[in-house]
């Protein structure tokens, strides 16, 4: 089989592009911390793997400028489509950590988040590392390029994009489920804070005298810490959960 023809060039550019644009939006691949030029050996090394069974795949390539530059156009935004759909379920459950931070009379002590160069919540920063750490630990970052493999057999290399609009149908979705992934993961904390706040407000009643400001706001530090520590194996396997729902829902991205 000949590698060296035009076309073959052509195809190995937009799987290229496609890697590359998983690779700008995904966990992990797409954080600040990496350096490009390994997400190009990276991107370049997934190419190569996945070059011979795409190319056989694929029957025809725009060879004029526009259209293949309208095909590479694609192949970026589906890639892009599949890491920012990661980086939802990663965002959530960051997301709950800032809602943690919140109830507990933290969200003035943010850090600088390495990932979005953005202040976060500390205790955000601490479920958006845990969910790194799981990620890796439950092989998401091969999930991922595996559903970046699969995509090429539902939407080809060329200028068609089918079931494009079922798949913003399914982003849209899980935009909505970040919400409801978040407040699953803080259900706990919120009901134990909000059984504290009830009772300094009773504590406020029964003594005036005394400064509840500066007792309800270390007293609801630790009690939230407390907790978190106490569901933190429940926390990890929900979690993990939702990364196995990730890998269902990136195959199915697409199809």
């Amino acid at each position: 089989m000949e590698y060296l023809t035009t076309d073959a060039v052509l195809i190995f550019f937009l799987i290229l592009t496609r890697n590359t644009g998983m690779l700008l939006t995904a966990p992990i691949f797409g954080t600040g911390q990496m350096p490009n030029n390994v997400k190009v050996a990276i991107s370049f090394g997934l190419t190569v793997v996945m070059f011979p069974i795409v190319f056989m795949q694929t029957t025809s390539v725009p060879n004029q400028i526009p259209l293949f530059a309208l095909a590479a156009a694609k192949e970026m935004a589906v890639g892009l489509l599949l890491g920012f759909c990661a980086a939802l379920f990663m965002a959530s459950i960051q997301l709950a950590g800032e809602y943690i931070s919140h109830l507990m009379g933290l969200s003035i002590a943010n850090v600088v988040d390495p990932v979005t160069r953005q202040h976060v919540p500390v205790i955000g920063q601490f479920y958006f590392i845990l969910a790194l750490l799981l990620f890796l630990f439950v092989n998401g970052h091969h999930w991922l390029i595996a559903a970046v493999q699969n995509s090429f057999e539902a939407v080809p290399i060329g200028l068609a994009f089918p079931g494009g609009q079922l798949a913003m149908e399914k982003i849209i979705y899980i935009s909505s489920e970040m919400f409801v992934i978040a407040m699953m993961l803080i259900v706990p904390v919120l009901g134990v804070l909000f059984v504290t706040e009830v009772a300094l407000g009773f504590m406020a009643k029964v003594m005036p005298q005394m400064n509840i400001f500066v007792v309800g706001l270390p007293l609801k530090i630790y009690v939230g810490l407390v907790v978190m520590v106490m569901i933190m194996p429940m926390s990890q396997s929900f979690i993990a959960n939702i990364f196995r729902t990730l890998n269902h829902f990136l195959f199915k991205l697409v199809i």
